[in-house]
Parts: C-alpha cells; sequence; structure tokens
C-alpha cells in the first residue's frame, strides 16, 4: 500500500513539474509491473493474503466499474443484470462451476475476489472464515448504482446502495446459519434492488 501511494504521489508531482505534453506509456507500466514484483516475492505470505489482495481487488473493482458503466444505457443494463442473474443462479445453484472456477483462481492468489473475516471472527479448522465476493459481483453492484443514479438521481442512487448491502447482510447470516457453501452474489444484489425500483416507478 505504501508503495503504491508512493508511486501515485510521485506521478502527481510529476505531472504537475512537467513541461512536456507527449505520451507517457512508462507511468501505465509501472503499476502492474509493480503487482507483478509483489506478486513474485509476497505472494505466498501473510501480507499479501488478505491485505494486497484486497487492495487489489478493490482498485481492478472500481476501475472496471468506471471505465465499463459508462457503456451501459438502462434498457442494457436491465437486459445485462436480468441475463446475468439468471446465469449465475444456474452457474451457482445447479451446475457448480462458478464456484470451482473461483476456487481454482483464488488458489494462484490473483486479485478475482475481495475476502474479508466475519464480525465476530469465526474459527475453523483451516483458520479464520473469510467471506469472499467476485469483482465481477463488484462491477454488477456498481454498475446498477450508476444507472440509478443517471435514472432517479443522486438519493435514490445512495437508497439503493443501501438496500443492496442490507440485501447482503440478510443473505449473508442466512447462509452463515443454514450452511450454504456458496450463493449468487448478484441475485443478493438484485433483492435489494429492485423493491426500491417498482415502488420508485409505479408507486407514486
Amino acid at each position: 500500500f505504501s508503495a503504491l501511494l508512493a508511486f501515485t504521489f510521485i506521478a502527481l508531482l510529476y505531472e504537475e513539474v512537467r513541461s512536456s505534453r507527449g505520451e507517457r506509456w512508462y507511468l501505465a507500466v509501472l503499476p502492474p509491473a509493480l503487482f507483478v514484483f509483489l506478486y513474485m516475492f509476497l505472494g505466498r505470505t501473510p501480507i499479501w493474503f488478505p491485505y494486497l489482495l484486497d487492495l487489489y481487488g478493490v482498485v481492478f473493482a472500481v476501475m472496471i466499474t468506471i471505465y465499463l458503466g459508462s457503456l451501459f444505457t438502462w434498457r442494457t443494463s436491465l437486459i445485462f443484470v436480468a441475463l446475468l442473474t439468471v446465469l449465475d443462479i444456474i452457474l451457482v445453484l445447479f451446475t457448480g462451476t462458478m464456484v470451482s472456477a473461483a476456487r481454482h483462481v483464488s488458489s494462484l492468489m490473483l486479485p478475482v475476489l475481495i475476502s474479508v473475516p466475519t464480525v465476530p471472527r469465526i474459527m475453523t479448522q483451516w483458520g479464520v472464515l473469510f467471506m469472499s465476493l467476485g469483482l465481477g459481483d463488484f462491477f454488477f453492484a456498481g454498475l446498477i448504482a450508476i444507472q440509478s443514479f443517471k435514472r432517479f438521481g443522486k438519493n435514490f442512487a445512495v437508497l439503493s446502495i443501501f438496500a443492496m448491502s442490507v440485501s447482503f447482510f440478510i443473505f449473508e447470516t442466512l447462509i452463515l446459519n443454514l450452511g450454504f457453501r456458496a450463493f449468487p452474489g448478484t441475485l443478493m444484489i438484485i433483492c435489494g434492488w429492485l423493491p426500491l425500483v417498482f415502488l420508485k416507478k409505479y408507486i407514486r
């Protein structure tokens, strides 16, 4: 984190004082190079998981949401949300393909999931229990929040984020108590968001 902060500060400082306005490809090379360096030397240490891994996961999730979120309209977002939710339910609950793929990729210690410990902490025979959510689910929720803001305004977007968070809390509580190994994140998200959309559109 300190290295990333230092790089960002140096890049901003350089941007302020430089006189040339040409392309700066080398600035784009440094963050991936830093990631590869940290992964090679710290990838199997406690510093990498969960701290650096989650940090890179958050950065990637925010970048994906910002860059791709602007490509969607309200209508295409609704189609995307519906299709992805159905696909997620099938691949997680029925075939289990998504679960096995996530476990395989996460075993490589690559930033495809954001994992946080439960509160209070739950100890298992393998150590502290972590709850994980894929970066695609963060993009899914971010896309919904962006489109809600464009369609209904800031207050509704903030309320949508709060409702999705509450829905996550309820579902995660049920998952921990009912013994589910995995549950579709997209389904948890829309269960918090769709009721607000129906109330907004049909109850005035």
